[in-house]
């Protein structure tokens, strides 16, 4: 589902029309709720990673300029051959535990913004729960029964959103006698 269908479902859930004119008076609340829960869930629940190669400076430090866009934060550097590097962060950036002519960086990223024509990186089984949390965000300030149904809403979102597991495998320790 992208952004757009994530809207209409909103709407669908919160019992308003789904033509252009509704879609035009709650797409600043709904798209500002679907990224909370969306951004929420990426940073600590599903982790996103990426990998991309960067070539250390001479002191082995990766420098915070030569860094992705979007990267949030680090989940293993390994060397030329495979094999872990160990790390630490500085004020210049992360320093390697030791010399590599180039370290792969398996980073944990940020996704972009929803939008209408953004398609979320989660697992399409937690596409609805997104939707969810944002008919919950829009109908909690509402009265006591509408308030009675977001709860609802909200309940299913946590219920769902517990089976999320971050992404990738397991990290696995390779021995070098093996």
């Amino acid at each position: 589902m992208n952004g757009r269908e994530l809207a209409t479902l909103v709407l669908r859930n919160i019992g308003e029309d789904e033509d252009t004119v509704t879609y035009g008076e709650y797409a600043d609340r709904i798209y500002a709720a679907l990224n909370e829960a969306y951004q929420q869930a990426c940073a600590f629940r599903y982790r996103p990673r990426k990998k991309v190669e960067i070539l250390p400076q001479e002191e082995s430090v990766i420098s915070l300029d030569s860094l992705p866009e979007d990267y949030y934060a680090p989940h293993s550097i390994t060397d030329g051959q495979g094999y872990g590097v160990m790390f630490a962060w500085e004020p210049d950036g992360l320093r390697l535990g030791r010399k590599c002519d180039v370290v792969t960086l398996d980073y944990i990223y940020r996704p972009p913004v929803l939008d209408e024509d953004v398609t979320p990186v989660l697992p399409p089984v937690f596409h609805t729960a997104l939707a969810d949390y944002a008919a919950f965000r829009i109908m909690i300030p509402g009265g006591k029964q509408r308030q009675a149904r977001a709860d609802l809403f909200y309940a299913n979102y946590q219920r769902v959103m517990v089976q999320l597991t971050p992404m990738g495998d397991a990290c696995t320790f390779v021995n070098r006698y093996r």
